[in-house]
């Protein structure tokens, strides 16, 4: 099956229309059972403040294998974010775990290191023919959640760049199709909370310098 883009909607080959934005999608289904997805990167909302200055900064992000296809074009928008702010490969770590399960806990292993300013977990969950979608989907939204929490302890942000879709088609849409690209939405947000608690710890904290942006 492919996606193809027909003006303001697409439309799959079969004449199915699919919501979204005037953007090139295409999502061709292999013999050999994997899928080959080329997707635009999306476009994000637009930074809460121009003035971001990334110097010193470092992000980790911590991708998922299942699904792979997803959330390689996850990773792709939320590298090319960072890119675009300014931020040096050098201080981008990605880090690949097996599956979805496993995204909070090895988050949590990087946060505690303090070696990181920002994290933004990627991921994939699609809903199949049991009921080990919904038990996969609480715990990782609940382990994110907790994590998000607790880092906040050692001034790291964490985001959530996990799909949970009913799906495969749904789940490239949102990964640099019509709806965007969840994994550019989530390292634009890391930005934007970083920049955020620098402001509001400016004068109250002195790690707040680390996050490394400029006063506007």
């Amino acid at each position: 099956m492919s996606i193809q883009q027909t003006g303001e909607r697409s439309r799959s080959d079969d004449g199915r229309a699919v919501r979204g934005r005037s953007r090139p999608l295409t999502v061709r289904h292999l013999g050999n059972g994997g899928i080959q997805i080329n997707v635009n990167l999306g476009k994000p909302y637009s930074p809460s403040d121009p003035s971001m200055d990334l110097t010193g900064l470092r992000v980790a992000l911590v991708r998922s294998r299942f699904n792979t296809a997803i959330t390689e074009a996850l990773a792709a928008g939320a590298h090319a974010i960072f890119r675009e702010q300014g931020l040096p490969e050098d201080r981008m770590e990605q880090f690949d775990v097996p599956g979805a399960f496993e995204l909070a806990p090895t988050a949590l292993r990087l946060a505690r290191s303090k070696r990181y300013d920002a994290i933004v977990p990627l991921g994939a969950v699609i809903r199949g023919e049991t009921d080990h979608y919904q038990y996969v989907c609480r715990s990782v939204t609940d382990g994110l959640t907790r994590l998000a929490y607790d880092a906040e302890r050692w001034g790291v942000v964490v985001t959530f760049g996990v799909l949970t879709t009913d799906t495969l088609e749904q789940a490239a849409a949102r990964a640099g199709g019509p709806d965007g690209n969840k994994g550019a939405d989530a390292a634009l947000a890391a930005l934007d909370v970083l920049h955020l608690w620098h402001r509001m710890d400016d004068t109250t904290r002195p790690h707040a310098a680390r996050y490394g942006f400029r006063d506007s």
